[in-house]
């Protein structure tokens, strides 16, 4: 990744020096022009993670560890963690290969193996799940959790292992309560051209990809709790990659059958990226800040090189307010204060309240945009608006 470099205007070597008055105005118009420039951006443009100069396959984060799977051209296979303070290490010890894997309570989950993983993948080889404390960096793996055949893809949240295991030709989907030492079963099949891929486990939502050696893929997405979900399927594309936020809104990759033919990140059934011909989305994981706004973590894959990169793009509803007249706009939950702060950032679903405020001499007219109403408060469904509304509020003299 190489950012931009400024571009740099000169006038030549005749000066004058500014008046002091001329040079205030100056800086008074550069400083207008910086805060309407902070105003106007967009903070939901794709953002480089990390920058290994290796193929970097997959990516899960939570409070500012991240961690990635690289492959090296030998098909060698390395788990990494960057810190909240930047520090990079590590995960597998040296002889050993690593997969991930998730991120949840301070916790990351990987799978450890030697030798030949594609014949592991066929039933032919052992790996073993393991627990690190990213904090202290010691191995937290339960003594009693067995792996006793190829388990793979491993993910965590609250308490609950989701995983996928082959053992000869039956390939499986399991849920382990690492509590009560409970295993589920959430799917299964058996014969070589098929396979189940473990997605994200999120609180009570899991989602997976089932497909066969065609490329012909569906993805399913279950609530445990509720025994309800979806499954996304097409006749002309293949939808894989899965993960799931914790309130069961699925991302994931809809692309043709050949590898980079309309491959589109997607939320739900709505395209959220679309990416260059040639490229794809290999994998796809969600975050939740303490905000309620969710960070899709996405592998930029290149279909015809060894190069791949991971990015990441924020969800969220992106509200800009203006007012004409004289009065201010205020939002519930906070983020809103316009006069002075007119964009801000809200999570993707729940409800938002716009409250008008007319001056001591004006009165509230109307809005315009998602909010029609002619009352002073507005309330605003996230997930049925835009992932950008601009709203004006008009307010009239007289009170």
């Amino acid at each position: 990744m190489h950012p931009a470099t400024p571009i740099r205007r000169t006038t030549g070597r005749r000066t004058r020096r500014a008046s002091s008055g001329a040079t205030a105005l100056l800086l008074s118009l550069l400083l207008a022009a910086s805060t309407a420039t902070a105003q106007d951006a967009d903070p939901r443009q794709p953002e480089a993670v990390v920058d290994s100069r290796s193929r970097e396959i997959a990516v899960a984060a939570e409070d500012g560890y991240v961690a990635w799977h690289v492959t090296t051209p030998k098909y060698r296979a390395n788990v990494y963690v960057r810190t909240p303070d930047g520090e990079r290490f590590k995960v597998n010890p040296d002889g050993k290969d690593a997969a991930l894997g998730d991120i949840d309570n301070g916790v990351l989950v990987y799978q450890e193996f030697s030798g030949d993983r594609f014949m592991g993948a066929l039933g032919k080889g052992k790996s073993r799940i393991r627990f690190l404390d990213l904090a202290t960096r010691k191995d937290v793996t339960p003594s009693w959790l067995d792996t006793p055949g190829w388990e793979y893809l491993p993910s965590l949240s609250e308490g609950q292992l989701f995983m996928g295991r082959v053992r000869g030709d039956k390939r499986q989907l399991i849920v382990v309560d690492l509590d009560t030492r409970k295993q589920d079963e959430i799917a299964a099949v058996i014969g070589r051209p098929y396979w189940l891929e473990p997605g994200q486990i999120n609180h009570g939502w899991v989602v997976w990809t089932e497909w066969d050696l065609k490329h012909n893929a569906v993805v399913q997405k279950l609530n445990r709790e509720m025994g309800s979900g979806g499954r996304y399927a097409s006749t002309r594309a293949s939808f894989w990659a899965p993960s799931v936020d914790e309130n069961g809104v699925a991302y994931m990759t809809k692309e043709a059958r050949r590898c980079g033919t309309n491959s589109r990140l997607m939320r739900e059934g709505e395209v959220i990226l679309e990416l260059p011909h040639g490229d794809h989305v290999a994998r796809t994981h969600v975050s939740t800040g303490t905000n309620g706004i969710n960070e899709v973590y996405y592998t930029h894959d290149h279909c015809n090189s060894f190069d791949a990169d991971i990015y990441k793009l924020r969800q969220s509803l992106l509200l800009k307010v203006s007012t004409q007249g004289d009065g201010s706009v205020t939002s519930l939950p906070s983020g809103i204060d316009c006069g002075s702060t007119c964009t801000a950032e809200f999570p993707r679903w729940g409800e938002i309240t716009l409250t008008a405020e007319p001056g001591l001499l004006s009165h509230f007219v109307s809005w315009t945009g998602i909010c029609s109403e002619y009352e002073a408060t507005c309330l605003i469904s996230a997930q049925n608006a835009s992932d950008l509304e601009e709203i004006t509020a008009t307010f009239g003299l007289g009170p």
